[in-house]
């Protein structure tokens, strides 16, 4: 969802700077973004571990959900030009997408439009897996919510952790450059700028 379906990053990493700027804190803008796509909570234990901070589980839990409510609340986030299109394409071709996030529902719920939610055959969320990215569990759930292999399925990331998420399931990843430079994205099978690509790569494997 972040960075492949809404231009959401920069709302989560101002979100993130707000939260610490508050403890007085200055975070670096890079480090959330090195761990997006696995659990806030386990986001903000990484960030405090990098800046020597000695938060309990209390004050972790507090900082997340702090972060979360600022984050809903900041204006700005929109879906990228190509969504529609591509979310068209796969209704054309009867294909069925999984909407596999490391956010809470709250929160994607919050920032994607009904329109969009409604193309999704099931929804992955933080909430509904025990291990967040990197760990394959969220795929594998969405590619049994489609009642998929996941061999026969084309995972679309923007981060390394998904990508590994991904891959660790069995899916075939395109990674999309619209956060991360595409040296960030190398363990991906392809790399584009393109959202259409997702049709062309599918559309490649059916006629191949």
């Amino acid at each position: 969802m972040d960075g492949v379906l809404v231009d959401s990053q920069p709302n989560h990493v101002r979100a993130w700077r707000h939260v610490f700027a508050l403890r007085g804190v200055e975070l670096d803008p890079l480090l959330p973004l090195q761990r997006e796509g696995e659990k806030a909570l386990d986001t903000c234990g990484w960030i405090c571990g990098q800046l020597g901070l000695d938060y309990t589980l209390a004050e972790r839990e507090a900082l997340v959900a702090q972060k979360r409510a600022f984050f809903r609340s900041l204006p700005g986030t929109a879906l990228f030009p190509q969504v529609p299109q591509v979310l068209a394409g796969l209704a054309q071709r009867g294909i069925p997408a999984a909407l596999v996030t490391g956010s809470t529902v709250v929160n994607a719920r919050a920032i994607v439009p009904q329109a969009v939610w409604e193309s999704f055959a099931a929804c992955i969320a933080a909430e509904d897996v025990g291990q967040g990215k990197p760990h394959p569990e969220g795929y594998l759930k969405g590619c049994a919510a489609l009642g998929l292999d996941p061999v026969d399925c084309l995972a679309v990331e923007n981060a390394p952790f998904g990508i590994q998420a991904a891959r660790a399931a069995g899916c075939r990843v395109l990674a999309l450059t619209t956060t991360l430079p595409a040296s960030w994205l190398e363990e991906a099978h392809e790399i584009s700028g393109e959202h259409v690509r997702v049709l062309e790569l599918l559309d490649q494997w059916r006629n191949g």
